[in-house]
């Protein structure tokens, strides 16, 4: 079965536009030099470890989990955890559970030097 749908034309030079864009040389030199989208991707799926999508969230929720992700990445899982900011003792299960995800995050980092 064929498909066919026509677009009207300031539509469809926005589109060709954008193509042409996408499609350069300059672009497509970045990606070789390993400038992709990976280190997007990875953010995003600590953020939506927090915030899940296909929950309904709001911008505060989604902030804090953007905040969250960062946290983790940058200073670790224990260090960056906000339970005991907030009045929450961490656990002896739930603080050897972060040094197990800080250990699995250094052994990545490590991976990525090398």
């Amino acid at each position: 079965m064929k498909v066919r749908f026509k677009l009207p034309s300031n539509l469809r030079q926005k589109v060709w536009a954008e193509y042409k864009r996408l499609t350069s040389d300059k672009l497509l030199s970045a990606c070789l030099l390993g400038k992709t989208q990976n280190p997007n991707e990875h953010l995003h799926s600590r953020v939506w470890r927090y915030c899940y999508k296909y929950k309904k969230a709001n911008k505060n929720i989604l902030d804090f989990a953007v905040a969250q992700a960062v946290l983790d990445y940058n200073i670790g899982y224990k260090e960056g955890n906000l339970l005991p900011e907030l009045g929450s003792p961490l656990t002896e299960t739930r603080e050897s559970a972060l040094k197990v995800q800080d250990r699995k995050r250094e052994l990545q980092r490590n991976v990525k030097k090398t």
